[in-house]
């Protein structure tokens, strides 16, 4: 290469830098080909353009609902249950931070090509409320859900009711799905369900053998007047709790088996002790059924994995021989010692509830229950103010009675009335509060004169001590 040509490159080259320089601070007036939102190519639009067709696809995605499936039920989300919306702002700023400054040639044709070659692609950000998501998951959920279902028997027609697998939903994995269709533009879903099985299968049941009753026991109860739905509460609570069985070191669960005591389930407001007094309740009369189970079992010599006394005597069954319930957080939980199966039976009928632990022998000849105060606690009188009634009447509206210290012994006898084995547990019931209503009402008739204050009695004492063999 000669001075000359030389010469020439030299110019050529400042020229074209010099005209590099003259245009570094021109502006791109439309987006380059090849830039991508949400897999759209934005390529050839002004910045204007762009917020336009995402703004309508916007106003498009909130008019579009999601359908999620949850086996063969399903839900529709609409966008405005869980404020979905796109953040247009946020991608406006990244594509104007990408291309909306003034640049040079070199840099303005860099940015074309590496557009062409797909290094610019982003998404639209979504915004939407993670809580009302989860709310409204947790609601599918509770309408999808189905607990398994233990086989059970029918004691009458002598058959098995088999047993019916359950299912659930992955609520966190379901909501994570569900973000990531929003994210994508989706509108539809279906949700992972698990499916439960049961316990106790139909196939476990096929050899069993009820030729024994091991342990009975029975309670009476008033189906007239107040009592009436407690009454219907009895044959409810018990029609769902007969033909259960117990396989070999396995535990039953009254409030697990019953479930919560609603309307819907069949039950009805009757009386329930709460809280050391008697007052209505939903599904009052359950006591009842776990009381007689309870001493049924006593006398089958099953095991008590969790058995609570009442908070004070009750009328139907003597002392150290009951237990209470209350939904969820006092159960009656029996085991199965035994190396065979166990049913129950119950009968509500005739204004009495019959209780039957059935298997297959019974290891031992006899169960003895032996019961002892030890000590007793008086009761309180209170009085409470009514202005339903006139000065100086008084009205009774819960019996008093003591409280007591009771020791109960369980033995187990053989065929010649030796003692095999025996339990001992000490019991306390608080006494219960004798309340008395005291009016308060002015009499119309200034010459009303109210009768002498009656005596209110309390309940009467048990015996100090009880024996029964079964």
């Amino acid at each position: 290469m000669n001075v000359r040509s030389i010469v020439l490159f030299v110019v050529m080259a400042a020229s074209l830098v010099a005209t590099g320089y003259t245009v570094r601070s021109a502006p791109l007036h439309v987006i380059p080909r090849g830039v991508k939102v949400n897999g759209i190519d934005v390529g050839g639009m002004t910045f204007d353009r762009v917020e336009q067709e995402l703004a309508r696809r916007m106003k498009a995605q909130g008019q579009r609902s999601i359908k999620v499936s949850m086996g063969d039920t399903n839900f529709v989300v609409k966008p405005s249950q869980i404020g979905l919306k796109l953040d247009i702002a946020a991608v406006m700023e990244e594509l104007r931070g990408l291309f909306g400054g003034r640049y040079s040639l070199w840099r303005r044709a860099a940015l074309r090509r590496w557009a062409l070659r797909g290094r610019y692609t982003t998404s639209t950000p979504v915004i939407y409320r993670r809580d009302e998501i989860h709310r409204l998951f947790s609601q599918m959920m509770k309408t999808v859900e189905r607990p398994p279902r233990n086989a059970r028997l029918d004691l009458i027609n002598r058959k098995v009711i088999p047993s019916e697998d359950g299912r659930s939903m992955d609520l966190a994995g379901s909501i994570a799905r569900f973000e990531r269709i929003i994210q994508g533009g989706g509108d539809a879903m279906q949700v992972r369900m698990y499916r439960l099985k049961p316990r106790i299968s139909s196939d476990a049941l096929k050899d069993l053998s009820l030729k024994t009753v091991l342990g009975w026991y029975e309670t009476s109860f008033a189906s007239w007047g107040k009592w009436a739905n407690r009454a219907h509460n009895l044959k409810v609570g018990g029609a769902k709790l007969t033909g259960t069985v117990l396989l070999p070191g396995k535990e039953f669960s009254i409030n697990e088996a019953l479930g919560p005591r609603t309307a819907k389930e069949g039950y009805r407001i009757a009386p329930v002790i709460a809280l050391g007094e008697t007052v209505d309740g939903m599904g009052g009369g359950m006591c009842q059924i776990a009381s007689t189970m309870f001493a049924a079992a006593f006398f089958a010599g099953l095991d008590f994995a969790h058995a609570k006394p009442h908070s004070q005597p009750s009328h139907y069954i003597d002392l150290g021989l009951d237990a209470t319930v209350f939904y969820p957080s006092v159960d009656l939980v029996l085991r199965n010692p035994y190396n065979f199966p166990v049913a129950l039976r119950i009968d509500v009928s005739g204004g009495r509830v019959r209780v039957e632990v059935l298997g297959r022998e019974r290891p031992f000849s006899k169960v003895t229950f032996i019961r002892r105060i030890v000590s007793e606690t008086p009761f309180k009188t209170i009085f409470r103010d009514d202005k339903e009634l006139f000065e100086g009447l008084f009205k009774k509206e819960q019996t008093g009675q003591k409280g007591y210290v009771v020791r109960r012994r369980r033995i187990f006898l053989d065929a010649e009335g030796h003692e095999i084995k025996a339990h001992t547990w000490t019991i306390v019931y608080a006494p219960t509060t004798m309340i008395i209503r005291k009016g308060t009402k002015k009499p119309d008739d200034p010459a009303f004169k109210a009768p002498p204050a009656p005596e209110f009695k309390p309940v009467g004492d048990p015996p100090a001590f009880r024996k029964e063999s079964h």
